[in-house]
């Protein structure tokens, strides 16, 4: 927990403190185990997470044993992109489900870029029709968490952290060689890396609850390079637009790059209070 915290320069970790005082571990480590898995059965040099979606059931503490059981559950092709979703679920010693977690990871990274950048121009002569309807999507309340510079050290460090559990892996995450093999300009952050700041915003609200009854679902929109300034934000949307009940809290998420103000990460997320 220390080290990991320490990649993420979290140094408030209130939002895991349990009722007797102990620290619960940080949940985003359990969004990887599936694909640590896989990579010992396939090969997939150069691929990228594309999409994430977790929903959180039980708290647990350093030192849980834990089981994984996962699968390929659908492969396709969009715009230029070779996908596949896996689904693992995630239990303890007891069989009580921690978590489950649904990664939609991208094969063909830098062919993808190549096909970006034929889309650019046609995207620019759309983007004045963009907001039409913003009144529409009005915000019962704002959230906002905020890192300081993502370094190399602080990707270096998480990923030591994340090898520490699964097993040593080089990759576009540690190795720069293979970072730019893959059409990217330096090693990146793991996508884990923006849902542990989503959780530490979230946690800091809602503590165990978030934990526990937490769930959400994100595109990952650009790579974590170092130099980059990520901001978190969330927008509680006024009602619930899924007609769910009124203890069930809905917000638009965004991690955004300060530096450049490209969105990094987009999605939903929500908690039963």
């Amino acid at each position: 927990n220390e080290k990991r915290l320490e990649a993420l320069t979290i140094r408030d970790r209130t939002f895991l403190e349990s009722k007797d005082g102990r620290l619960y571990a940080e949940p985003s480590v359990l969004c990887g185990l599936d694909t640590w898995v896989l990579r010992t059965r396939y090969s997939w040099s150069g691929s990228v997470h594309a999409k994430c979606e977790v929903e959180y059931f039980k708290s647990f503490f350093p030192g849980t044993f834990i089981t994984a059981t996962g699968k390929i559950i659908d492969q396709y092709e969009k715009r230029g992109g070779r996908y596949f979703v896996s689904e693992v679920n995630t239990r303890d010693e007891h069989g009580n489900i921690l978590c489950r977690v649904r990664n939609t990871m991208l094969l063909n990274l830098k062919e993808l870029l190549e096909y970006k950048k034929t889309m650019v121009k046609s995207k620019k002569n759309n983007s004045g029709k963009k907001n039409e309807n913003k009144e529409e999507n009005k915000s019962e309340v704002c959230l906002s968490f905020e890192q300081k510079e993502l370094t190399m050290d602080n990707i270096l460090l998480f990923w030591e952290i994340e090898e520490s559990i699964y097993g040593s892996y080089p990759c576009i995450h540690n190795t720069v060689r293979l970072a730019k093999e893959a059409g990217l300009a330096d090693i990146v952050a793991p996508g884990r890396y923006s849902i542990g700041l989503l959780n530490a915003m979230f946690g800091n609200i809602w503590g165990e609850l978030w934990l526990q009854r937490g769930k959400y679902e994100v595109y990952f929109l650009n790579n974590l390079l170092p130099g980059v300034l990520p901001k978190v934000t969330a927008e509680a949307m006024m009602g619930n637009t899924d007609g769910s009940s009124d203890k069930k809290k809905v917000f638009n998420v965004v991690c955004r790059d300060n530096a450049s103000n490209k969105h990094l990460l987009a999605g939903r997320a929500s908690v039963y209070i």
